[in-house]
C-alpha cells in the first residue's frame, strides 16, 4: 500500500508540473448504465442493474530529448441489488520516452492499482453470499526501439505483480479467508520489422513466465508456468481497400506441473482480415491462438482459440453502427476440461458533439463447459455517454 501511495504522489506531483508547463492535459469521463440478465456470469442467473462512473486524467509533458506522461483515474461500479459487489478502483500510470540518439527511443513504464470489488460465491437456497477482496497491483517495463538493422528492432520487458488479502464475507457467516495466491508475471519481447514487397514483414519472440510463492500453490491451486513463442509475420495492402495481417509459429509451454501427456508445443497463428468497402462500410475478421498464463479459471493456464468477424458502418453523419460476432475456446491445462463463449455484440453510436459520444449496446453471450451443468447465458442492454476535455 505505502508503494501505491508514493506512487500516486510522484504521479500527483506531475499533474502539477504538467499544469505549471502549459502541456496538453485532457480530462476523459465515462457514465453507463445497463441491465444484465445474468450479473455474475453463473448459473446462478441472478439479474439486475449496474451503474459505472469513471474520470481519468492524462497529459504529456515534452523535454528536450523526451515526453513524459501520467494518467490517473477512478472508476466506480454499483449494483444496487448486490451491494457486496460494489467496485472502487483507482489507477496511476507514469511513461517516459527518451531519445537516446536520432535513432534509439528508450521507454520506461510504471503501473499501480488499487481495487476493492466482489463477487457471488454461491447462492444458498435464495439467498446470495458473496464477499469482497481489496487487490493491489504493480506493474513496471522498460524498453528499446532503434531502427538500425535495415528495420526497426525493439526489446521490452515488463513484470507485474498482484497481491490478495482476505476476502469478507457478505452477510458475514464466515470468517474472513484468502481465497487467491498472490502471483507475478514477467513478459519479455523481441521482434525485428522490416519492408518487404510493398508491405512489413517481421519476425518476434516472447517469453512469459508466471511466477506463485511455494508456500501458497497447493492451497490455493495456483501453480507456476512459463511460456516461450517465435514467430514470423507478413502485412500488407493486398487490393483495393484490402488490408491483410499473417503471424505465424510455434508456442511452447513448460512448467513442473505441466502434465507429461500434454502437447506442450502448439501452432501459434494469428490472421486479420480488413476490407474498407466504402466510407461508411469496413467488414473485418480475426483469428488467434495462444497460451495464455493470466486472467485464467485453470490452476496453470489455457490455450485459447479466438474468432472474431465484425461489420462497422456509419448510415449517417455522426452515426455509427457496429456488428459483432466472437467465438472464444479455451483448452485447460492442469484440468482435462475445456470452455467455450460465444458473444453477439451490436453497438449504436451517436456523435453529440463537444468530444462526447452517446452509445447503445447490446450484447448476447452464451457459456459452455464439458459440464453442462456450469452452462449459461447472458443478455446484456447499456446506454454509455462519454467524452473529454
Amino acid at each position: 500500500m505505502r508503494k501505491l501511495t508514493r506512487l500516486i504522489a510522484m504521479a500527483s506531483g506531475m499533474v502539477v508540473a504538467t499544469a505549471a508547463g502549459a502541456a496538453e492535459t485532457v480530462v476523459d469521463y465515462k457514465g453507463e448504465q445497463g441491465y444484465h440478465s445474468n450479473l455474475f456470469d453463473g448459473p446462478e442467473r441472478l439479474d439486475g442493474y449496474v451503474f459505472v462512473g469513471e474520470v481519468a486524467l492524462r497529459g504529456t509533458q515534452s523535454f528536450d530529448g523526451g515526453t513524459a506522461s501520467l494518467r490517473l483515474s477512478h472508476l466506480e461500479r454499483r449494483m444496487p441489488r448486490y451491494r457486496f459487489a460494489d467496485t472502487h478502483e483507482t489507477v496511476a500510470e507514469l511513461g517516459l520516452a527518451v531519445d537516446a540518439t536520432e535513432t534509439t527511443q528508450w521507454t520506461i513504464e510504471l503501473r499501480g492499482s488499487r481495487s476493492e470489488t466482489g463477487d457471488l460465491l454461491a447462492l444458498v437456497s435464495t439467498v446470495p453470499l458473496g464477499y469482497r477482496n481489496t487487490s493491489y497491483r504493480l506493474q513496471g517495463g522498460a524498453g528499446v526501439t532503434t531502427t538500425q538493422f535495415g528495420g526497426s528492432t525493439s526489446l521490452t520487458a515488463k513484470l507485474s505483480g498482484e497481491r490478495n488479502g482476505k476476502v469478507d464475507f457478505k452477510p458475514d457467516l464466515l470468517l474472513p479467508a484468502r481465497l487467491d495466491a498472490d502471483e507475478a508475471l514477467l513478459d519479455v519481447m523481441g521482434k525485428h520489422v522490416v519492408a518487404l514487397l510493398g508491405g512489413e514483414a517481421g519476425v518476434a519472440i516472447n517469453y512469459r513466465r508466471l511466477f506463485v510463492p511455494e508456500d501458497q500453490r497447493d492451497l490455493y491451486l495456483r501453480y507456476p508456468a512459463s511460456a516461450l513463442r517465435g514467430t514470423i509475420a507478413y502485412g500488407r495492402e493486398v487490393g483495393h481497400g484490402i488490408t491483410a495481417l499473417v503471424e505465424f509459429g510455434a508456442t511452447a509451454l513448460a512448467g513442473p506441473d505441466v502434465g507429461a501427456s500434454l502437447h506442450r508445443a502448439r501452432p501459434y497463428l494469428r490472421t486479420e482480415v480488413e476490407w474498407q468497402m466504402a466510407d461508411w462500410l469496413a467488414l473485418g475478421a480475426s483469428y488467434r491462438q495462444d497460451y495464455a498464463l493470466s486472467d485464467v479459471d485453470d490452476p496453470i493456464g489455457e490455450f485459447v482459440r479466438q474468432t472474431q468477424v465484425l461489420v462497422r458502418t456509419k448510415p449517417a453523419e455522426g452515426i455509427g453502427f457496429d456488428l459483432a460476432l466472437e467465438q472464444l475456446r479455451r483448452d485447460w491445462i492442469y484440468y482435462d476440461y475445456a470452455s467455450k463463449d460465444r458473444y453477439l455484440t451490436a453497438t449504436l453510436t451517436f456523435d453529440v458533439g463537444h468530444e462526447r459520444k452517446l452509445a447503445l449496446e447490446y450484447v448476447r453471450r452464451l457459456h459452455t463447459e464439458a459440464d453442462a451443468a456450469e452452462d449459461y447465458d447472458d443478455t446484456s442492454v447499456v446506454t454509455r455517454l462519454s467524452g473529454s476535455f
